[in-house]
């Protein structure tokens, strides 16, 4: 089947195999004088089944080993653990876990250390260790790697190449100021036409933005990074959520019909510590729509971040709704969805925190929530996202490397998140800015190429904002 992966088919052929295959192997080296305690490997001796199982519970509760047609293995030992369970640094993994080993976790057998921020109600919270092939995984489809791009190079002239270099990047910025120096944010040194800048829990927390909403220093700062070659295009704020976009200013005159919109999915679906903004323009004759958004928190909640993804994306009010496309995502050429999409990894904090150690992220992207999600096409179902080669982006311990060391425990995950969709657009870079610690997230960028077309014409074009616009700042009360 090429469903092996979560459904309950794999899951209870898994355990069947484990059954038959321990039994069997078992007997057979009882037959051939083995101990009792050991099985016949490929001319080894490891130990058996039971042992292993049960060594894993011991020190990393609600794993289970899956024997694969090599026999068993001792799961510990594969993913650099001694006997007793404590960490060997000197000891890696010799083999390519997705292809030699599968376990799972079992949630009826999760110890004290699991919380309720940790629970799911997905229904698919099982942990599957084998990523899905190539061609079993068309809801992620760029191989975009980590790397920047355009280092060194001029800034290309779009209006004879039809070639716009954007940048965006999403920030939950965890109600702090961040850095002073923001140039490993925008990193200045690499030019683009285009600046994207969405950021979750802005300069004051959630509750804060209720009552203080502006986020002009947060605005100020970032033009005076980026310097007077760019032009603030628009910013809108709904509370603690802002998204602003800074052009080039030889292009203010190239761009048309400017506008923002917002949803609010927060309580009650009227306050908006919760929910998304959208600017849309013109650029020439092609439409551009960028969205940044924060969706429901906890592990549990997928379900609810995936009716928020389509409340914002039925009801933000840009472009001309009509019923061939009842959605804003539908209605332009280009459009990345962006922000703090709050979907977690599914399994357990010590299974993540061993799989991030060894840089096992195809292991975890297969337990990724929003990959399950769009795969299944309950969310995002036309977008594309970059390839992710970069740890989880959250939670950190603030000005540190170390994931979540609170009573909580947070399962570290890739909450942050670029997503897109148009003709010839491309994901040149997806990655994550490593070296920012002021917040419990690390940024996530992205650089894309995206075309636009001048031969097209077009009536009735609002023209573009001039460098007098102001913040606009819209709350829900």
């Amino acid at each position: 089947s090429t469903q092996r992966h979560g459904d309950s088919y794999a899951r209870n052929t898994v355990r069947s195999k484990m059954a038959d295959s321990r039994d069997g192997q078992e007997n057979s080296a009882k037959e051939n004088g083995a101990p009792d305690n050991a099985v016949r490997t490929n001319g080894g001796e490891t130990p058996a089944t039971t042992d292993v199982v049960r060594t894993v519970k011991k020190s990393m509760t609600g794993f289970q080993l899956t024997v694969t047609e090599s026999g068993p293995q001792n799961l510990l030992q594969l993913l650099g653990h001694s006997e007793d369970g404590t960490r060997d640094e000197a000891r890696k993994p010799s083999f390519d876990l997705p292809t030699s080993l599968k376990f799972m976790i079992n949630h009826d057998e999760y110890d004290e250390d699991m919380n309720d921020d940790s629970s799911s109600d997905s229904g698919e919270s099982d942990f599957v260790s084998s990523p899905p092939e190539a061609h079993e995984e068309p809801y992620l489809q760029s191989r975009a790697t980590s790397k920047w791009v355009w280092q060194g190079e001029p800034l290309n002239d779009c209006e004879a190449d039809g070639q716009l270099r954007v940048f965006c990047v999403t920030w939950n910025m965890h109600a702090k100021p961040g850095p002073e120096d923001l140039t490993s944010l925008l990193r200045v040194d690499i030019r683009h036409h285009l600046y994207v800048i969405g950021t979750e829990e802005c300069e004051r927390s959630i509750e804060a933005s209720i009552v203080f909403q502006s986020k002009a220093k947060w605005e100020a700062k970032l033009q005076a990074a980026l310097g007077d070659g760019y032009r603030l295009l628009r910013a809108h704020t709904l509370q603690a959520i802002h998204l602003c976009i800074f052009i080039r200013a030889d292009l203010v005159s190239s761009l048309h019909d400017v506008e923002s919109a917002h949803v609010a999915t927060g309580l009650g679906n009227v306050l908006g510590n919760k929910g998304g903004i959208g600017i849309s323009f013109t650029v020439h004759h092609t439409s551009y729509l960028f969205i940044n958004c924060h969706l429901a928190a906890h592990q549990g909640n997928v379900k609810q971040r995936n009716a928020e993804f389509h409340k914002i994306n039925a009801e933000l009010s840009l472009g001309k709704a009509n019923k061939t496309f009842p959605n804003v995502s539908d209605r332009f050429d280009h459009v990345v969805w962006m922000g703090d999409l709050n979907y977690r990894i599914n399994g357990n904090r010590k299974a993540v925190n061993a799989l991030i150690h060894q840089s096992m992220h195809e292991v975890l992207l297969a337990n990724d929530q929003l990959l399950r999600e769009r795969k299944h096409g309950n969310v995002f179902a036309s977008f594309q996202e970059g390839h992710i080669d970069f740890p989880p982006t959250y939670k950190f311990d603030r000005n540190s490397d170390i994931y979540d060391s609170s009573k909580k425990s947070r399962i570290p995950s890739w909450t942050d998140r670029i997503l897109y969709k148009g003709n010839k657009v491309a994901m040149e870079t997806y990655g994550w800015i490593s070296d920012i610690r002021t917040s419990d997230h690390r940024p996530v960028f992205a650089q894309f190429t995206m075309p636009f077309d001048v031969k097209i014409k077009r009536q009735n074009l609002k023209p573009a904002v001039s460098k007098s616009v102001k913040s606009k700042v819209c709350a829900v009360m």
